[in-house]
């Protein structure tokens, strides 16, 4: 757990202060998120009512470059597609369900090899609880396909190649006994979406590879086609997002704020594309 008495952690939680009350508190907007040839264009998935805060730019504290993401879901933050008229659309508030949530609107194509990249600071007081937040995600409109989530003190990582349900379940570890809490770690992905044994999905964290799944990486019916670029396959998004909170023990009411910061997120179709270290930071 490290030194959590001393002046090192009395130096984080200051930092973590500064952060959060950091003057670039600017209303939480697409367009703080960076569009460049591996990343963009974007949309959010927020509850309207915690958009001051739903997530953030801030400077000062970051993987690499001048700036990371924070985001934060406090008790009540259900995303509703259409606020107005929420039995027209998908509703999280009827549905046991809170997020905020950014994805990016570029799809992939099915049968291409493809990387992604990103970077995820897990506090140390982060509050775990189950069942399970999903932090990072590929969702193809219809469903997830897959997607890396905590549950309770466990990182994971689900492939789902059945409608609706987790075919393959990967348990990375504890976040502590991980080492994972408290600093940054990179997350790298190659993936080749397809409903066939051509598939595969390796991830790598801090250049140790924790998975190389073969077989399909997506179910049977691959859905209509939500594309910005052209390709039908899957998109991302990360954030948080916290579902089946009717199973939290102690009740839908005292669920914990939570609070995460991701950056230097990019994808490509080489690993120099995208791997942190190689690029710029941003």
């Amino acid at each position: 757990m490290g030194n959590i008495m001393g002046r090192p952690f009395i130096f984080f939680v200051l930092l973590l202060f500064v952060v959060g009350c950091n003057a670039d508190t600017q209303r939480s907007h697409t367009s703080i998120l960076r569009v460049d040839d591996n990343r963009g264009p974007w949309m959010d998935t927020v509850d309207e009512g915690a958009r001051d805060y739903a997530y953030t730019r801030v400077a000062g504290f970051s993987r690499k470059g001048p700036t990371s993401l924070r985001f934060e879901v406090r008790s009540g933050d259900c995303f509703t597609a259409y606020p107005d008229r929420p039995s027209s659309g998908w509703d999280d508030c009827t549905r046991h369900r809170e997020r905020t949530e950014v994805r990016e609107k570029w799809t992939a194509m099915w049968d291409r090899p493809i990387w992604y990249a990103i970077s995820i600071y897990i506090l140390r007081n982060y509050e775990f609880l189950y069942p399970k937040q999903i932090i990072f995600q590929w969702h193809r409109g219809e469903q997830p396909i897959a997607y890396l989530k905590l549950e309770r003190e466990n990182l994971k990582l689900d492939i789902l190649t059945e409608l609706g349900q987790s075919t393959s379940i990967y348990d990375l570890g504890n976040v502590f006994e991980m080492g994972w809490a408290g600093k940054w770690i990179d997350v790298l992905w190659k993936v080749n979406w397809s409903v066939d044994d051509t598939g595969y999905l390796y991830m790598w964290i801090d250049d140790s590879q924790v998975i190389q799944h073969w077989g399909a990486t997506t179910d049977k019916e691959k859905g209509k086609c939500i594309s910005s670029n052209g390709n039908c396959g899957p998109f991302a998004k990360y954030g948080i997002y916290r579902s089946h909170l009717f199973r939290y023990e102690g009740g839908e009411d005292t669920l914990p704020t939570q609070v995460l910061f991701f950056d230097e997120y990019r994808r490509g179709y080489t690993r120099e594309e995208v791997d942190v270290e190689l690029n710029e930071g941003s």
